[in-house]
């Protein structure tokens, strides 16, 4: 029987070792069946390994024939695809009415270069493509905040009932130790819940023990626990959406089925089984002298009476029923994967407006991760600017941060520049902005305007203030 929030916490606050013990295998062992496992074993069909693409495994009766293993590598095109169109800079900014914002954008702007998050943020996208959910842990070192991704098949975020509050959190990973003559591997286990940290691991006889290595140093060190200084459990979960599904994780079957259908017919290509050979009257032995002979000379003697051909298989109606359903099986895997296939010929002279139609899919997709990643990095940026804030590091209302998501979009900058220069006077100057593909921070962009032409505020105050009333 499954384990809900209230049994884990209560097995926790118990403090029996024993009880814990039992709980953390339970935990582990099942997260490892299901999600976790799913997890990884997406990683590693990402990563096209032998363990993660069924058909490098396939296993066949004869293995005197010749068996092609060809996996086409769909999963990581679509996953590298909205990493490439979504995963791109995430702006974080101050609202511009914000007391105090200027010196907050440069806090801001200075922690996301010490953290990298630019590519971090992309990892989340790449991440939660492939297996449906990322994780996003948050740390102290040396009295300043740090950002960290996890593995998802090595993380879980256990919620209250509501599904919406975050109780717990528990990260373990394996290492190896020396056990006797050889290495051993066992788990480590972090648990995380509103304020403090307690380590666990695995000893000799598969029990769970708190793990008194930990802290290395500090106040706690070697007490096995620590408090991680952030108001709320600092494991963010993000999702690619709501089910926690991976991006081509409807497709998974046509995939295989598309590999199998390529492999082999690579195969009847490669051992010429399209056709073969008869002989007649030969009365011959093929013994090893023989096929030596045949080797060297690429001759086949044949006796007098005797006589060989070739019989051909008719695979004209065949081929063109490979072709028409490997073509329907490419399109869906696509299209269930709201993908773009980038590899087909558009003629040559589709405008961009038609390649924009063409990533509507995608755009559907992104924008549906844009939600769950908002709302993720509002948990993210509540528990860092009460952590900065309890500090005295910045004071900034984490109610006054705005994310912005761009995009790697097909840009005709001459139908766009002429759709500004209409909008303009019509439409709050950030709304037309907005509109605009190659401008990744309209807010900013219209900032700026203003303050150069100070004669257009009045004009663009009295639009947005009727662009509200007529939400």
């Amino acid at each position: 029987m499954p384990q809900t929030t209230e049994d884990i916490l209560a097995a926790i606050e118990s403090d029996n070792i024993a009880i814990i013990s039992d709980m953390l295998k339970n935990l582990i062992t099942t997260h490892k069946l299901n999600e976790g496992g799913e997890q990884k074993q997406l990683y590693e069909r990402y990563k096209q390994s032998v363990e993660g693409v069924p058909v490098l495994t396939k296993d066949y009766e004869n293995w005197e024939k010749v068996h092609k293993f060809l996996p086409n590598d769909f999963y990581g095109d679509i996953v590298d695809l909205k990493t490439g169109y979504m995963g791109n800079a995430i702006i974080v900014e101050v609202d511009k009415d914000a007391e105090g914002r200027d010196a907050q954008m440069d806090f801001l702007i200075a922690f996301g270069k010490e953290e990298n998050t630019t590519d971090q943020n992309s990892e989340l996208v790449k991440t939660a493509a492939i297996s449906g959910k990322s994780y996003r842990l948050l740390f102290v070192r040396e009295g300043e905040a740090k950002i960290m991704n996890l593995e998802p098949w090595e993380t879980v975020v256990y919620y209250d009932a509501s599904m919406l509050m975050p109780e717990a959190a528990m990260r373990y990973f394996t290492i190896e130790e020396q056990e006797g003559d050889g290495m051993q591997r066992r788990h480590r286990v972090e648990w995380y819940d509103d304020k403090m940290i307690t380590y666990y691991r695995e000893s000799t006889g598969g029990d769970y023990v708190k793990d008194t290595s930990q802290p290395r140093e500090g106040d706690f060190a070697g007490t096995g626990e620590q408090p991680h200084f952030f108001d709320g459990v600092p494991i963010v979960e993000f999702l690619n959406n709501k089910e926690g599904l991976a991006e081509p994780r409807k497709a998974i079957n046509l995939i295989d089925a598309y590999d199998d259908i390529m492999s082999s017919a690579a195969s009847e290509v490669e051992q010429l089984r399209m056709s073969y050979m008869w002989l007649r009257g030969m009365g011959m032995v093929v013994d090893p002298e023989l096929e030596d002979q045949m080797r060297q000379t690429g001759i086949l003697p044949i006796p007098e009476g005797g006589d060989a051909g070739f019989i051909g298989k008719d695979l004209g109606g065949a081929a063109g029923f490979v072709e028409t359903i490997m073509g329907e099986i490419r399109r869906n895997i696509y299209s269930f994967s709201k993908s773009i296939d980038l590899s087909n010929d558009m003629g040559g002279d589709m405008r961009v407006i038609g390649w924009q139609v063409a990533l509507l899919r995608l755009e559907m997709s992104s924008q549906v991760t844009e939600r769950k990643f908002t709302k993720s990095y509002r948990d993210q940026y509540r528990m860092l600017t009460t952590f900065w804030a309890g500090n005295d590091r910045t004071d900034i209302d984490p109610l006054t941060l705005g994310y912005v998501f761009t995009r790697k979009f097909p840009k005709d900058v001459d139908m766009e520049i002429d759709t500004l220069v209409k909008g303009m006077g019509v439409l709050p100057l950030e709304t037309v902005y907005s509109l605009m593909s190659f401008i990744e921070n309209p807010k900013e962009l219209a900032e700026k305007f203003l303050e150069e032409r100070p004669e257009m505020a009045s004009i663009d105050q009295a639009l947005t203030d009727a662009e509200s009333s007529l939400e």
